[in-house]
């Protein structure tokens, strides 16, 4: 995380704000939360609130450093800013992407390789959170979608947000006389962020979490306070101490007790609060207890490392459960020593000589001139190894897995996110059609598009697809985010209105078997289960189509491609055997089955035998990789399965 450390005790810059230790420690106790959060250890597992600590410290910052300019001079050096970001900020993450890449592409396979290197141009330019907002990454799904690179996030919100603030700051202040005028502007523009935050979350948690005006009310807290008056502040210097303690008391319970569900949303406001009231403290009290405690010298000495160790420690995790699957808590304390041990280093040969250089300094162009060398040198590197990976046989054969997916994803067949109106899309013989038969469900009932399309092709069936990804098609209310509930609930009512306008002679239901309940974790009550399934398959019914569900596809614990691609990279890795006890979750399954009793014309249709035998479940079947991720199937095995699939459902519909 990148703390602005300006105006510190060994600047030789012509500008800055006085050192402030109990600043300093607040950075310690950020990154302390951070850290433990991230290594998995059993306490504070909210840490990761530090990073909102940081964002409100970097808008505090480099809002009262923007401030003096301002006042000083009427105007700002966007240069020397600039300059002094680039010095701080950049050689330390070019460092630490050129390592990350290295040791990547000696322990990972080349697909794992080239998405890395995706993230490290990204990094590089400063952009990594779009990246991840952009492919989906969910920040709190670390144990399949886990990225060396994800914690520059982070980064990337505060250079996005360096990148604006003194240009706004600058056209406030002229716009305005006062300063109150301009705290009102920065409280209108944190308010209307804040409304961003709070609905993105609710329908979009992955963008809310990676977006950059979603997290600037965030900045905007901390630049406020720099707007306080001190003296004025000072004059409840007795309040202000006890609100020291309040503050850390209110970021230890946040880091205790904040879980994943519905973050940032309204719960971020709670440890940004926090941060503003230590900032009180600080500010109005600084010989209280809690900005003594803060200025103690160990938490001075880890506050100054705090830029490189946030930087270290993420990857040292990664790396360290990549060598040492295991992932016990001995690797994971480990890998925390070894981010020390580079934040150390970093911190010294590099952040501090750089940043503090008596050359650069006072040349502000030319410490620009040579940050954008050195970040288009290092992308040109990137950019070569992901050229020759793209052309690396493995590479390719695993990639064309990877994108082996059904085509009716690439004709606009599934709803956007927040989209709750079904679309449509009509295959096979769509004019004077034999029958008609509905696909409906979320992307495990899309999976089995490839072998129904080309079933109808062959039968001359009209095939209409109602899909929809996060959606499943058994009416569970219960959601990890209450907007997507609305939206789940909305799509299938109105699916169900789109079947039954269709008139279809057969309604193909298919869903996955596990879903994200209000709290974050699985729905496993199959009470719950079973009352979906009966009140799907009852809605149905209602149409006048004979309804058959397709029981779902064995789910594994891990990213099966990717554990196909490292076995044959480095020729030790063993996957581990999919049982089919776990993977085919036989209670809900059952409780979906029990759903249909005393029902009409309702069946199921089960090809689990196809895919695992009686210990395990297979990941290759004559020569076919099965899945392309955990737990959906290549188009390729699936079409493979199709002349099997018509006759289980011929079977199924005489009976």
């Amino acid at each position: 995380m990148t703390q602005a450390q300006e105006g510190q005790a060994q600047s030789v810059s012509q500008v800055g704000i006085p050192f402030r230790a109990d600043i300093e420690g607040l950075r310690a106790l950020a990154i302390i939360l951070v850290v433990v959060s991230h290594a998995g250890l059993p306490f504070f597992r909210g840490g990761f609130i530090g990073v909102d600590v940081f964002f409100v410290l970097s808008g505090y910052l480099i809002t009262s450093l923007l401030i003096q300019e301002i006042d000083s001079s009427g105007r700002l050096n966007l240069a020397r800013f600039y300059a002094r970001r680039a010095r701080r900020l950049l050689p330390a993450a070019i460092l630490l992407v050129l390592v990350v890449c290295i040791i990547e592409a000696i322990i990972v396979s080349p697909i794992v390789q080239f998405r890395i290197l995706k993230a490290a141009l990204a990094t590089i330019f400063y952009s990594s959170n779009l990246y991840f907002a952009h492919v989906g990454l969910r920040y709190f799904d670390q144990e399949n979608a886990v990225s060396p690179l994800l914690h520059t996030w982070s980064l990337a919100v505060e250079e996005q947000f360096y990148l604006v603030w003194p240009i706004l700051l600058l056209l406030l202040s002229r716009a305005s006389k006062s300063r109150k005028g301009v705290m009102i502007a920065l409280a209108v523009i944190a308010a209307v962020s804040f409304a961003f935050c709070v609905r993105l979350t609710a329908i979009n948690p992955v963008g809310a979490f990676f977006q950059p005006h979603v997290r600037v009310w965030e900045f905007c807290a901390g630049g406020l306070i720099a707007y306080l008056p001190t003296a004025r502040l000072a004059q409840h210097r007795q309040l202000c101490s006890w609100m020291g303690a309040v503050g850390i008391l209110t970021l230890l319970a946040c880091a205790q007790l904040i879980g994943a569900s519905a973050f940032p949303g309204y719960v971020a406001l709670i440890p940004v609060l926090g941060s503003v009231i230590v900032l009180f403290a600080g500010t109005a009290a600084p010989d209280s207890l809690i900005p003594r405690i803060l200025s103690t010298r160990p938490a001075q000495v880890l506050g100054g490392l705090s830029y490189s160790l946030y930087l270290w420690h993420w990857p040292a995790l990664v790396i360290g459960q990549q060598l040492f699957p295991s992932g016990s808590l001995i690797v994971r304390l480990a890998s925390i020593c070894v981010a020390i041990l580079f934040a150390v280093l970093t911190h010294r040969a590099v952040e501090n000589p750089v940043r503090l250089n008596p050359f650069l300094v006072p040349r502000s162009g030319m410490t620009l001139k040579l940050a954008a060398l050195g970040a288009l040198f290092c992308a040109a590197g990137l950019g070569g190894w992901r050229l020759i990976l793209n052309h690396s046989a493995q590479y390719q054969k695993f990639e064309r897995v990877a994108q082996d997916v059904p085509a009716l994803y690439n004709q606009g067949c599934g709803p956007a996110l927040e989209d709750p109106k079904p679309r449509p899309c009509y295959f096979g013989e769509t004019h004077s059609p034999r029958s008609t038969v509905v696909l409906f469900g979320d992307s495990h009932a899309a999976e089995w598009f490839p072998a129904l399309k080309q079933i109808a092709d062959a039968q001359h069936w009209k095939l209409v697809t109602i899909v929809k990804p996060h959606c499943t098609a058994l009416m569970i209310r219960e959601e990890v985010f209450p907007q997507m509930e609305r939206v789940c609930v909305e799509w299938r009512r109105l699916a169900i209105d789109d079947i039954q306008q269709l008139h279809p002679d057969l309604v193909l239901v298919s869903s996955a078997s596990i879903h994200p309940g209000a709290n974050g974790r699985l729905v496993t009550d199959v009470a719950v289960w079973e009352q979906a399934a009966h009140a799907t398959f009852v809605a149905l019914a209602q149409t006048g189509a004979r309804v058959r569900f397709i029981r779902d596809t064995p789910h594994a614990a891990y990213n099966v491609l990717e554990c196909l691609a490292q076995a044959e990279w480095d020729g030790r890795t063993q996957c581990a055997p999919v049982r089919p006890a776990q993977a085919l979750y036989p209670d809900i399954y059952a409780a979906e089955v029990r759903g249909a009793a005393g029902l009409g014309d309702v069946g199921f249709i089960d090809l689990s035998d196809v895919m695992c035998g009686a210990d395990q479940c297979y990941l290759e079947i004559d020569g076919m990789i099965v899945y392309r991720d955990n737990d959906h199937l290549t188009a390729t095995f699936d079409r493979s399965l199709a002349d099997l699939l018509f006759r289980r459902l011929g079977d199924s519909l005489r009976r």
